[in-house]
């Protein structure tokens, strides 16, 4: 049995951690307690929840482990470095070589040429000192926007371009090339000045023996003596100008023309061209009748007595 003494120095004692242990909170911050005690979970659900949380990160890890590059790969990007320098040396080799290339680009940096020399030379297509020039990514982006443009032109251009047999009609081609006995191109062209040539002087001697104007104006070919009459032009619309005029002095003469009756009526038809026969016809069968009458009265005139024997008839004998 301990005496009142002992317990009353275990109670102080006792009082004094209490006063001075840490709060909830903080034991949860520092990972010594999972979850607040004011809304914890009970001991087996709390060790369930551990245990799932561990298979998650469990998972998380191993999955990130399978994906991860392969050292060769972090060599070429630089990550690792492939050297076997010690590693109290290694930063001190980076540091070497990234001042050897500093280096080098500022000696590239000096020679480069400048933004006019681009320019002219194609590589840019726009100077980008003035201000108005296009951005790097934009220029590349206008570039193959106007090379899919130009591509998708030729295309449609190729889609719609004649046969060879069209254009040999055409006179384009002067062979077929599908054919493998069809003249080479160059000696296409060869023939195509040769026929230029002989036909340059076929026309030159065609020329030369042309009628003068006057005979031409005699002949009725021109209207004009073209050294001295309106120019081709003024003859054109001269021409132009008397056809219409013909034209419509044609049209009123037929709103004035006689219906087919009144012709058939003053003898000048036949029959009615509506009913009768064509054109053709009635003009024969107008030749035959006349051809009939003009016998009819020559047979007549044959028959008819002479002076001689009028004089008889009318004196007597």
């Amino acid at each position: 049995m301990t005496s009142p003494v002992k317990d009353k120095g275990v109670a102080k004692s006792l009082e004094a951690k209490l006063t001075t242990r840490p709060d909830a909170n903080d034991l949860v911050d520092r990972n010594i307690l999972k979850d607040d005690p004011s809304t914890a979970l009970s001991p087996n659900l709390q060790a369930a929840k551990q245990a799932l949380v561990f298979h998650q990160t469990q998972d998380k890890l191993q999955s990130r482990l399978e994906r991860r590059p392969e050292k060769q790969n972090l060599f070429d990007r630089n990550i690792l470095h492939d050297s076997k320098a010690a590693p109290q040396l290694l930063a001190a080799q980076e540091c070497l070589e990234r001042a050897r290339l500093a280096d080098s680009l500022g000696h590239k940096l000096e020679r480069r040429p400048e933004p006019d020399d681009l320019v002219e030379r194609g590589v840019l297509k726009g100077n980008p000192t003035d201000g108005h020039g296009t951005a790097a990514a934009l220029q590349d982006a206008q570039a193959q926007l106007e090379k899919a443009m130009a591509t998708d032109k030729l295309h449609h251009k190729l889609e719609r371009r004649p046969e060879p047999s069209d254009l040999v009609e055409r006179g384009v081609l002067r062979g077929d090339p599908t054919d493998e006995h069809s003249t080479a191109a160059a000696l296409q062209d060869a023939q195509a000045q040769l026929e230029k040539a002989m036909a340059t002087d076929k026309l030159h001697h065609k020329l030369e023996r042309r009628p003068e104007p006057n005979d031409l104006v005699e002949r009725g070919v021109l209207k004009n003596d073209p050294t001295h009459g309106p120019a081709g032009a003024l003859q054109d619309a001269q021409a132009h100008l008397e056809k219409a005029m013909t034209a419509d002095k044609l049209h009123h003469k037929l709103e004035r023309r006689p219906e087919p009756n009144d012709l058939v009526e003053r003898g000048v038809l036949k029959n009615d061209p509506t009913h009768g026969p064509a054109g053709a016809l009635q003009d024969a069968q107008a030749h035959l009748e006349k051809a009939m009458a003009t016998d009819a009265l020559r047979q007549k005139l044959k028959d008819r007595p002479s002076a001689e024997d009028l004089e008889k008839i009318l004196h007597g004998p």
